[in-house]
């Protein structure tokens, strides 16, 4: 994850293991593919990182 400016938080998914991480992304608003995904998610930094991991359920 990397805030690319204030309110703007871009979310870059790899996944190793056949895992479809594009299925997280979809759910953060983003897309992709079963190995490789993203999203972006707007807001307050601390609560986008957090709405991120809630929904990867870390």
């Amino acid at each position: 994850m990397i805030e690319e400016e204030p309110g703007k938080l871009c979310v870059g998914l790899r996944s190793k293991t056949g895992l479809d991480i594009s299925v997280l992304a979809k759910k953060l608003g983003g897309g992709g593919h079963l190995y490789r995904a993203g999203a972006t998610v707007y807001g307050e930094f601390t609560k986008s990182v957090k709405k991120v991991l809630a929904t990867a359920h870390l």
